[in-house]
Parts: structure tokens; sequence; C-alpha cells
């Protein structure tokens, strides 16, 4: 009995191991690593709105959650062109889900690669102009 214990928890420490290497390697990719540091968030806005703060933590939650992210800056370990690669595509699932509504303000979002100093990602929003009744 006691044998069979220390093959188990040998056996579950081997699939512990062998799990977390796994993870660790499912980065950008398995060639080259290295550390992909990024930075998001607002470039440039322009409201006379009072209500735009609530819309900007709204979009900055969407591009956060499409990033998987927590704050503004983040890292990723990989090759650099298919880090960048992956933080594009969030970003355009971001710019996706930002397109179905209109917001209150002109605003520029971006995403860079602090590291090669390359924006990745910019998502630019103006308020749609109104156009004059010509019937006055």
């Amino acid at each position: 009995m006691k044998q069979m214990k220390k093959w188990h928890l040998g056996y579950t420490l081997q699939l512990a191991v062998l799990f977390l290497m796994c993870t660790g390697m499912a980065a950008c990719s398995d060639d080259e690593t290295s550390d992909n540091l990024y930075s998001v968030g607002f470039e440039t806005l322009q409201s006379d709105n009072t209500e735009f703060m609530a819309e900007m933590k709204e979009i900055e939650t969407i591009f956060y959650g499409e990033l998987g992210i927590t704050d503004s800056s983040f890292r990723l370990n990989g090759d650099q062109a298919e880090c960048d690669a992956q933080v594009k595509a969030a970003c355009e699932r971001a710019a996706t889900r930002l397109n179905q509504r209109q917001w209150s303000f002109d605003f520029t979002y971006s995403v860079s690669n602090v590291l090669t100093e390359q924006v990745i990602y910019e998502y630019k929003y103006q308020v749609p102009s109104e156009t004059p009744d010509s019937s006055l």
C-alpha cells in the first residue's frame, strides 16, 4: 500500500511538472523567445461631454478583456513578430466590439511594443458630425 502511494505521488508530481513545462512553453512561439513589453492606453481624447469618463472605462475594459490583461502595461514571452501579431489580433477583436457603438468623444487608443517603440495597433474614433438641416 505504501508503495502504491509513493508511485501515485511520484506520478502526480511528474504530471504537474509536465503541465508547468507545457504551459510555460505555450507562449507566442517555441522558437527564440524574448520578453516583449507592451503599453496600452488613450493617446488623444477630446470631449465636451461630462459622461466621457464612464465611456473611457468601458473602452479600456473592452481592450483589456480582449488582450487578457488587467494593467496598462503587460509582458508576453516569445518571438516578437508572433507576439505582436497576437496583440494586433486581440486589438482587432476589440475594435469590432467598439464599432458596434457610438461614443460621445473623439479619441485614439493605441497599443505599443515598448522595447521596439512600434505602435502595434491604433484605434481612432471621431464622433460623427451632424449635418445641418438645409430646410431651415
